[in-house]
């Protein structure tokens, strides 16, 4: 055939050639302009702006071969394409051949300057390199077949095979990484930074993952890095710039600083998705074509065009595979974005906060459920306009096979939509209220793990264990009011699938029997259904999005409640220069803290004040009475205040005041220095090693160890730390659970005391220290040749320790009304016959519920065990544990007794016979095709019982897991769970983080009651059907 072209065949734009090479190819003006003009026009437009942003940063490789192996393959690429211009010039074929060559070249010339600025000055292999030599490689090909067919010249032959052979070299050599010759940061980068698009495209990075938790059980130490862009100060600081913009503009605040955080992420799903959608509306036509060809006698089949079907399907179902992928991945990643960015601002805002405005569980569950919940919403958010898409592309494309029978499934799809939307308006109020219910259950919970040793000595397990269970199954019934909104949610989304092919179909065998005209063929049949199924699909996911979004409202709501709730709003007053007697500085210079030897500070008290309190009136929180009531004194600096009072006094109030965490009602606050060090009755203590807790830093190491080593010995802790597994490197476990109580006291002391603030706030830090431990704290922190004397600290202790009180310049003693009911230094108030004298003579008057509490707490003051005490972790034998790695078939018996198996079978018949009644009807709807069934009527009433039933038969599964297996096997697991941590020895609590397991009853409980019903149904129900297809 090729003999019989003429040059004009060639010189049209086709696309398609007419009258030779057996009409399988494109016209070369074609492939001139379309196929080598237009990639080459593109990165042309695309080079400038990305070789002026490339200049505009550093050098970040140092010289390698891999660098001069891509300029000297890039030179040939630029020689081969002269060459083919001056090879074409003098008869050019078409009118395109000219300007094609030309612009190839400039195209050359632009990969030969981008690849060396790209190597040297970017982190990743060039996107855009990579992907212009991909698209054109696969273009020249196509372009050098058609030269081939044509007996082009050798000369112009030789030329395009040596551009397809460079560029698939130079491809090779643009995708490699480059971490070998990467400078410092850059080459500890993870492999997904420094991955190129081809690597990232088809997750050849997570190989070695891969392969490594086939060996064996993964760990944290196994897994790579994550992305910079993915860490969580680089997210924190973005969030809250966009917070801080929005917060006071609009009411969508929190909406719109979620938007301005993933909106990267969110634009480089685009493109992957709209490939995504065309490669599924090309199944129609792929199918339609394919049943044409194959209808056709073999004797009148081109071999080519079954050749280019086949092409045509790996085309269509590959592109499918890898859109997915990286538009998946993106939207992952804008996941993740959200939750790093959202929980960043809600954990700084619980740094805000007033204490006892919110409880931890608050914050505990809006991090936990409330952005899980808000995670899944995402995920269907960024699908609503995909979606919308589809559903218009589906339209039209059944518009032009059945005609105005369309409007068939768009009524049904309307009206879903309809339903759904007003079932999206009650989701959210039903949602707030369960989330309330889950925020008790884990606040309760979470105080529980914090306070295990002393759940175990008093003996109150098992009442525990009934409140919260109790408290669980409250949840669960809350629940119920939201799951009825999901079952109609969920059974709304499945009538489109349902109904849209019976009408359809029974509408138009109607109308060909009213009009004689012919019924559908084999072809249009199935591509109707293909369509209808595109169609379908998407209107399905779009009605269980809307419910979801309305979810999200909710859960959005009540995080920006939070967010915007008031800060913590600090009443003091900053002392002027004029009321000190000296200057007055945040904290004490480090050269007087670091040698103690040195003379002793005269113990004589300054005159100046370093807190002045004028008429205070105090309320511990917004809803409870004021406390304390016209409280005026003042505490010089240097001096030791005490402040005593029977139980619920106010001490603590009163401390919380001055260190600025309550607000004054009335009166006022003036300090020397607004930054002081305090310590808590019950000290908080994150799970970190000794060092760190003291020192304030996340490495284990210590700005100034001769201070350090000073502060561990006035709070006589240095014995305690050599006693420990790992000395100062030991972790405390959660809440300092490994620690006594009389050493988280003192952990905490040290913490306090190694800030070095001329101010220090202690409250009752001697509590649940014993009395020898205590005496050595007292002479060497505020003795009279303690440190605290030594540095001329400011010092205001609450206590009930009335034996120390000789020790004090000044004390304070608050009635049981809240007010001061003397004050004085200790010989003016023993002389006197008030609250001091009478202490003195009956020292039990201090004894009372506070003390009770801390009893269990003190009780146990030994040091810790020898012997190593470090977090649990994966052991040798858990890699061996095969089982864990390929699942385990008692663990799916043990849920299946969870749930019931009167509800296991109920779920897999309905699940069963909703398969059979949608597998059914495409087979029916062939046979009625085809003419094996006649009689429009039986093909209705069939097809029309078939969708009901199926409809009946997904509302059973649906009612069933909604309405019985998640509450029933929420409650069982609950238990279980439960019964199996209060039945744990102290040493599990001990050596297991109390995150952990409270993840359990939080993160874990919310995949049980959501996730985990719908995917065992699932995966139950498939299996039968894997027998029935």
């Amino acid at each position: 055939m090729a003999s019989t072209c003429q040059p004009l065949n060639d010189n049209v734009f086709g696309p398609v050639i007419q009258g030779c090479r057996s009409g399988f190819d494109f016209t070369l003006l074609f492939e001139q302009t379309i196929l080598s003009i237009g990639p080459a026009a593109l990165l042309l437009l695309s080079t400038p702006p990305r070789l002026l942003r490339l200049l505009q940063t550093s050098r970040k490789t140092i010289s390698s071969r891999l660098r001069s192996f891509k300029a000297l393959n890039a030179l040939l690429l630029v020689g081969v394409q002269l060459g083919l211009l001056i090879a074409w010039a003098p008869q050019p074929p078409t009118r395109a051949t000219v300007p094609s060559s030309v612009l190839s070249l400039l195209a050359a010339l632009a990969i030969l300057f981008l690849s060396l600025l790209e190597h040297s000055r970017a982190v990743q292999p060039s996107f855009l390199v990579n992907i212009y030599l991909l698209v054109s490689l696969s273009f020249d090909a196509v372009q050098t077949r058609t030269l081939y067919l044509r007996h082009e010249k050798g000369t112009i032959l030789g030329l395009f095979t040596a551009n397809i052979a460079i560029k698939a070299t130079l491809l090779l050599l643009e995708s490699k990484n480059k971490r070998k010759c990467l400078n410092s940061p850059y080459n500890s980068y993870p492999p997904e930074a420094i991955s190129g698009i081809f690597n990232r495209s088809l997750f050849w990075w997570l190989n070695p993952t891969l392969a490594n938790g086939f060996r064996k059980l993964l760990t944290l130490d196994d897994l790579f890095k994550a992305d910079n862009n993915l860490l969580s100060r680089p997210l924190q600081e973005r969030a809250r710039h966009y917070w801080d913009k929005y917060r006071t503009s609009s009411r969508f605040a929190l909406l719109y600083t979620i938007f301005q955080c993933i909106r990267l992420p969110l634009a480089y799903m685009v493109f992957p998705r709209l490939c995504l959608i065309g490669f599924n509306y090309s199944q129609p036509f792929l199918i339609t074509s394919a049943i044409a060809f194959v209808s056709l006698p073999i004797e009148e089949q081109n071999k080519n065009i079954g050749y280019g079907l086949i092409g045509a399907a790996g085309l269509i179902y590959l592109g499918i595979a890898f859109s997915t992928a990286n538009y998946t991945h993106q939207m992952y990643r804008a996941v993740t974005t959200f939750r790093g960015s959202t929980a960043s601002l809600i954990y700084a805002k619980t740094l805000e906060l007033q204490a006892e405005v919110y409880d931890e569980s608050t914050a505990l569950t809006l991090m936990s459920t409330d952005i899980d919940r808000l995670s899944t919403s995402l995920e269907a958010a960024c699908e609503i306009w995909a979606r919308a898409i589809e559903l218009a592309i589906g339209l039209w494309l059944l518009e032009r096979q059945l005609g105005w029978i369309c409007v068939a499934p768009l009524f049904i799809v309307a009206g879903s939509i309809f339903f759904s939307s007003k079932v999206a308006t009650r989701v959210g109020p039903r949602q707030r209220e369960w989330m309330k219910g889950i925020q008790r259950r884990v606040g309760m919970t979470s105080s529980m793990l914090g306070s295990m040793k002393s759940v175990k000595m008093m003996g109150i397990s098992d009442n525990l264990s009934e409140s919260l269970q109790t408290q669980r199954i409250f949840e669960l019934e809350l629940s119920k009011k939201f799951r009825v909104m999901g079952l109609w949610r969920l059974l709304l989304s499945f009538i489109p699938t349902v109904l849209a092919p019976l009408s359809c179909f029974v509408i138009f065998s109607i109308k060909a029997a009213v009009n004689g005209s012919n019924r559908l063929t084999a072809g249009e049949t199935f591509s109707s259904l293909a369509i209808i199924s595109l169609l379908t699909s998407p209107a399905s996911d779009f009605l269980q999005s809307l419910p979801q979004i309305g979810m999200a409202t909710g859960c959005l709501d009540r995080i920006q409640a939070f967010l915007l709730s008031d800060p913590r709003r600090d009443d003091r007053m900053h002392m002027d220069s004029s009321k000190t007697a000296s200057n007055t500085k945040e904290h004490i210079p480090k050269e007087q803290g670091n040698a103690i030897e040195l003379k002793t500070l005269s113990s004589k008290v300054s005159t100046s004040p370093a807190i002045i309190v004028q008429d205070l009136y105090v309320r511990p929180s917004e809803k409870s009475p004021i406390a304390l009531h016209g409280l005026n004194f003042c505490v010089n600096r240097g001096s030791l205040a005490m402040i005593v009072g029977i139980v619920g006094s106010g001490k603590s109030t009163l401390l919380k005041s001055i260190i600025g965490e309550l607000r004054c009602e009335n009166g006022s606050i003036s300090v020397s220095s607004k930054r002081v060090a305090y310590c808590s009755q019950s000290p908080w203590l994150p799970n970190a090693t000794v060092r760190q807790i003291i020192c304030g830093v996340p490495e284990a190491s210590c700005e100034d160890p001769l201070w350090y080593k000073t502060v561990l010995h006035a709070c006589a802790f240095d014995e305690d730390v050599e006693n420990l597994p790992n000395l100062d490197d030991t972790l405390i476990g959660s809440r300092g659970v490994t620690l006594s109580g009389g050493q988280k006291q003192r952990l905490a002391l040290a913490r306090a005391v190694y800030a070095r603030r001329n101010v220090n706030i202690l409250d009752d830090v001697l509590s649940a220290i014993d009395a020898k431990t205590e005496r050595l704290v007292v002479d060497r922190l505020l003795g009279k040749t303690g440190l605290f004397k030594k540095l001329g600290s400011t010092v205001v202790l609450a206590t009930h320790a009335v034996r120390h009180l000789p020790l004090s310049n000044q004390i304070i003693v608050l009635g049981a009304d809240g007010k001061i009911a003397e004050q004085g230094s200790f010989e003016e108030l023993r002389s006197q016959n008030g609250f001091v004298n009478k202490i003195i003579l009956q020292p039990e008057l201090l004894q009372s519920k506070e003390s009770e509490k801390i009893s269990a707490n003190a009780s146990s003051n030994s040091p810790p065990e020898a012997g190593p005490k470090t977090l649990r972790g994966p052991t040798a034998s858990d890699a061996a544990d095969l089982s864990r790695r390929i699942g385990d078939i008692s663990v799916y018996k043990y849920y299946l007794s969870a749930i019931g198996w009167k509800n296991v079978t109920v779920s897999i018949v309905a699940s069963v016979v909703y398969m059979f009644c949608s597998i059914f009807p495409p087979l029916w709807l062939t046979w009625y095709a085809d003419g094996t069934v006649s009689g429009l009527p039986l093909f209705i009433s069939i097809y029309a019982v078939s969708a009901i039933i199926a409809l009946c038969a997904i509302a059973l599964v649906l009612f069933n897991l909604y309405m019985r297996i998640t509450p029933e096997s929420g409650a069982r697991l609950h238990k279980v769970l439960l019964q199996s941590v209060m039945g744990a020895p102290q040493s599990f609590f001990d050596e297991t983080d109390s995150g952990v397991t409270l993840n359990r009853f939080s993160q874990d409980m919310t995949i049980i009651d959501g996730q985990l019903p719908i995917s065992a149904v699932l995966s139950f129900s498939c299996e039968p059907l894997s027998y029935l297809t």
